[in-house]
């Protein structure tokens, strides 16, 4: 089996299980305001520049963002401090437009699509570079920096394959 068809097996085993797990729990509330200014250094810093996203809280449990999520663990990856943004990486146009869509419905944030200048693959980036953003999906358990996918895959693959099976 192919890398990339891992990749998409991964993504799609992620999406099954948080879906199904989120199924009864679309009311729970995973984030605060309060939770994100508390992860600044300065409180003062912090709501000040969560201020213009207060509408984002509190951050319930739901299928999109379960997707966001396994999206950016599957195909790319935050980038934490010192300069907080999140690089998507892909392909075909049509992916980065669906993702940043995603973002742009539950976030109301959208980045913009470049050419990949720094690889031979001839991919296209999406950079979203909104910090609060960023730290938010950070605090909801997704990783910093650039994950090595074949490694991810063989650990997770069948614990997850297990859990669909298990729970079906």
């Amino acid at each position: 089996m192919t890398t990339t068809r891992r990749i998409f097996k991964l993504k799609y085993l992620i999406k099954l299980v948080m879906n199904r797990v989120l199924s009864n729990q679309r009311k729970q509330v995973l984030l605060k305001f309060s939770d994100v200014v508390n992860s600044y250094t300065s409180k003062i810093h912090g709501t000040k520049v969560l201020q213009k996203y207060k509408n984002w809280f509190p951050i319930k449990a739901s299928p999109r963002l379960a997707g966001i999520v396994a999206d950016l663990m599957g195909d790319d990856h935050l980038q934490g401090d010192p300069r907080w943004r999140i690089d998507y990486t892909s392909k075909r146009v049509t992916e980065l437009k669906r993702f940043n869509n995603e973002i742009k419905l539950m976030f109301g944030v959208k980045g913009k699509i470049r050419e990949g200048t720094t690889n031979i693959y001839k991919t296209k980036n999406l950079g979203i570079n909104n910090g609060p953003l960023t730290r938010v999906l950070n605090l909801l358990g997704t990783p910093t920096g650039i994950k090595l996918l074949k490694n991810l895959i063989f650990l997770f693959e069948s614990r997850i394959t297990r859990l669909v099976l298990v729970d079906s």
